[in-house]
């Protein structure tokens, strides 16, 4: 599953460049966008919910990093 990839790249944690967290910015947004097309489930709530977690913890890295 592509959220679990995402998930994969998130765990790997450690400090994170700016451009590669822009880039995986991204790449969450892009799997929002498509589950946003899917008839909302239990699994794709939780999916979305995961999503938006990990999107908000590289757009506060963003904002401490000044950008």
């Amino acid at each position: 599953k592509k959220v679990q990839a995402v998930a994969a790249e998130y765990g790997t944690g450690g400090d994170v460049r700016v451009d590669e967290a822009k880039r995986r910015m991204g790449n969450i947004a892009h799997l929002v966008e498509q589950l946003m097309k899917a008839e909302l489930s239990g699994p794709v709530y939780e999916d979305l919910i995961y999503l938006k977690s990990m999107y908000s913890r590289y757009q506060n890295l963003l904002i401490g990093l000044g950008q």
